[in-house]
């Protein structure tokens, strides 16, 4: 019988600073996230700056984040799918 040559991953979870649980997956030697970051601020507390307008991102040269389309209930369905699913 041949040997399956099938890359294998592991799946780890974390969790941020406000809160929100991520899946992550192992590729070889390297951890990636397997979803998109909700957290708003840094693990200090610090708020990360929310950016809504095209010509500031474009100047931008500190960390910043938005919403899909400024659309702040993205993350809110976001969350919603994730606790529904059972990954809390």
């Amino acid at each position: 019988m041949a040997s399956s040559n099938k890359p294998t991953a592991t799946v780890v979870r974390v969790k941020d600073v406000d809160g929100n649980w991520y899946k992550t997956v192992k590729i070889g030697d390297q951890w990636w996230m397997a979803e998109n970051l909700k957290t708003t601020q840094f693990n200090d507390k610090t708020k990360i700056p929310l950016v809504i307008e095209n010509f500031i991102w474009e100047a931008l040269t500190t960390p910043g984040y938005c919403w899909y389309n400024n659309d702040e209930s993205f993350k809110k369905k976001q969350l919603t799918e994730h606790y529904t699913t059972g990954l809390q």
